[in-house]
């Protein structure tokens, strides 16, 4: 279901979405273990604003860094693990 990437570039220009979406959230037990097997460069792209902030929250709780980017084109989420 989520995928674990390498190799993905983080964009450089910083960009903003225009409306929140709602979702079902994952179990947390499948973000905790995304979160537990990225590896610093690793990125996961979600299809909605709140399953990345989920990511985004897990990996703050575990004491590691990360950047949340809108892709616009496609209006997906995309977390990468930072350090």
């Amino acid at each position: 279901m989520y995928q674990i990437e390498k190799g993905i570039a983080l964009p450089t220009k910083r960009t903003h979405k225009s409306a929140k979406t709602v979702d079902n959230k994952p179990p947390i037990g499948i973000i905790k273990l995304i979160a537990t097997h990225m590896e610093v460069g690793d990125s996961v792209l979600f299809p909605t604003d709140n399953q990345a902030r989920n990511l985004s929250n897990q990996l703050g709780k575990q004491g590691k860094s990360y950047i949340k980017r809108t892709i616009e084109f496609n209006k997906r989420y995309r977390v990468w693990r930072t350090s």
